[in-house]
């Protein structure tokens, strides 16, 4: 623990002359709701709100059940550095934000997040924000695409089918967990009804979905259908995954291609769910050590975001290119051995 607090110490001090943080507050419908607004040295050219995945999520992208990549906190710092500013925040009940974690819908963290756009439009003086979304939060950038203080939204890393399906191919696709698929199937099947499913069968790493206190969440979650939403959307899309993620692979990009065949569309080589650099499943010796690859981006905040992302992201929110250091190729990951399941 003291060598990753003084890894993200040193990653502070090293970016702190391209970006300046703010922690700030709003109310939100549940309480108290805290995040950090990174500003820029320079003049600001576009504002960004970034909405977490799933999970008990805090502002940098880090949670307790083996996130420790920091990723929020690196794309804001990457993105200040191309004159954007970003506001991040801890979900509802998770770091300083007050609220119930577990009794929540999609729709109740998409109150959250208006309360941060007006927070953020009031910073910044700006007309319209970005909303980027990653994974869970992509869900929540397509609710909320269509009001007029949204500029556009980018997903990342984003589900495209029902997310009930994409449950039911993340496990299928793991070795450790994937036994449990059969059983995994109709539990979710019972649970998504109403039902209190037996969770014998599964791997343990499975009970934490069907939790009873989390099941309004759950059963909202995987009742969701993230092209319908994107197809009644109007505003521009950027849709960004990678080829070295294990929770959203690149095949959940054609539905929301087919929803929005205008929006912009782009497989970076290699990108884990974390926006981190791993190895693309096709150069991969074998389905386990591709996942395993892919899930030690999770627990390092030393290796950088894909070099692709950044430059992406400025293209699309400001019309320009990202600086040639932004652009330069990073180095791959080097895979650690996963010494238990991470979300």
């Amino acid at each position: 623990m003291k060598q990753l607090i003084v890894t993200l110490f040193l990653f502070a001090i090293a970016n702190q002359a391209t970006a300046t943080p703010l922690d700030v507050t709003v109310q939100g419908p549940a309480g108290q709701l805290a995040g950090t607004i990174e500003t820029p040295q320079t003049p600001s050219r576009a504002a960004a709100l970034i909405l977490p995945g799933s999970g008990p999520t805090d502002r940098n992208g880090n949670n307790p059940l083996g996130l420790f990549a920091a990723s929020y906190q690196m794309l804001a710092v990457d993105l200040a550095a191309e004159g954007i500013t970003t506001l991040r925040f801890d979900k509802r009940g998770i770091g300083a934000s007050q609220g119930d974690p577990n009794d929540v819908t999609l729709s109740e963290f998409a109150e959250d997040a208006t309360a941060w756009i007006a927070e953020l439009l009031r910073q910044t003086g700006e007309d319209c924000v970005w909303l980027l979304g990653h994974s869970e939060g992509a869900i929540i950038a397509t609710m909320l695409a269509e009001r007029d203080d949204v500029c556009g939204i980018a997903l990342l890393a984003a589900p495209g089918r029902n997310v009930g399906d994409l449950f039911r191919e993340q496990v299928a696709s793991q070795p450790l967990i994937a036994p449990s698929a059969e059983a995994f199937d109709i539990a979710l099947q019972e649970f998504a009804a109403g039902g209190t499913p037996d969770l014998s069968g599964l791997h343990p790493g499975l009970h934490s979905i069907f939790a009873p206190q989390t099941a309004r969440y759950m059963r909202d979650l995987i009742a969701a259908n993230p092209g319908d939403l994107l197809a009644a959307t109007t505003v521009p899309v950027l849709i960004l995954h990678g080829d070295g993620d294990v929770q959203a692979p690149p095949s959940e990009a054609a539905p929301l291609v087919a929803a929005r065949p205008d929006a912009e569309a782009h497989v970076l080589s290699g990108m884990t769910h974390v926006l981190k650099r791993a190895i693309p499943r096709d150069q991969a010796p074998s389905n386990e050590a591709f996942t395993q690859a892919s899930l030690a981006t999770y627990a390092d905040p030393n290796a950088p975001l894909h070099e692709e992302l950044v430059p992406l992201l400025t293209q699309f929110m400001t019309g320009s290119e990202a600086t040639e250091a932004d652009s330069a190729p990073a180095p791959a990951v080097v895979p650690a051995p996963v010494q238990s399941e991470s979300k």
